[in-house]
């Protein structure tokens, strides 16, 4: 999550190095608390997406220029701009950094969540406006925003990353991981293109669901649509598919 001024969970305390800092905690099984580690700067940050599996413990959000992981940079696309990047990173069960990454652009991204498939990889799922810069690569939004996953190898490198979305604001919410495919919920308003398939939307913005293969491909989608606006807000991994 994300807080500003100081933070106490049950006897652990943190203050915030600026505006707000993210933080993520891991309790016990009594509910005790095992660590509770902050991330942030001078400017606005926060941790919008976890996901566990096994020891290894991802997390993802947004950061301003300044900002670090235990003391660990996390370094800005532009030092100078007030816009927002984001960041992924992966801990271990003690709560110590493992690896951590850094994407952005001119514009201000925001995090839909995070996840980890059973080789390891590490998978975001974003929002992005205009142009973004992830890993050696540039991705340029459709349209005034599109929804963006991007993978890391389980060590940290970056791997590959796609962009879904039309001509019109579309972006994500959720990402679950499934063997080695991710599923990703979101929404669009106008056209959008899932795997060869268009699809229009009924009224005002509708909601989807894709599901992509290790290379990015979208392999399966589904159209969540009505007369008004839907959204799809949450995604759970269960035995034989998801919730």
């Amino acid at each position: 999550g994300s807080f500003s001024g100081s933070l106490r969970i049950r006897d652990r305390v943190v203050a915030s190095g600026g505006r707000s800092d993210g933080f993520v905690a891991k309790l016990t099984a009594t509910g005790e608390i095992a660590w509770l580690v902050r991330v942030g700067g001078g400017g606005p940050d926060a941790v919008q997406g976890v996901a566990v599996r096994g020891p290894r413990i991802a997390i993802a959000g947004t950061f301003a220029s300044g900002a670090d992981l235990l003391g660990h940079e996390l370094p800005a696309f532009d030092d100078k701009s007030p816009y927002a990047d984001a960041f992924v990173a992966v801990l271990d069960a003690t709560g110590a950094r493992t690896w951590s990454a850094t994407f952005g652009g001119k514009l201000a991204e925001t995090v839909a969540g995070v996840a980890i498939d059973e080789t390891g990889r590490v998978a975001i799922a974003a929002n992005a406006r205009d142009t973004i810069h992830v890993g050696g690569s540039d991705l340029v939004a459709n349209g005034p925003a599109d929804g963006m996953v991007a993978w890391w190898t389980k060590d940290g490198t970056a791997s590959h990353s796609v962009l879904i979305g039309g001509s019109d604001f579309d972006g994500l919410r959720a990402i679950i991981a499934i063997g080695e495919r991710f599923i990703v919920g979101g929404f669009f308003s106008g056209t959008i293109t899932l795997g060869g398939r268009t699809i229009a939307a009924g009224g005002g913005d509708d909601a989807f669901l894709a599901a992509l293969d290790a290379k990015g491909d979208v392999v399966d989608a589904w159209e969540v649509s009505g007369a008004g606006r839907e959204e799809v807000t949450a995604l759970s991994a269960i035995p034989g598919g998801f919730i």
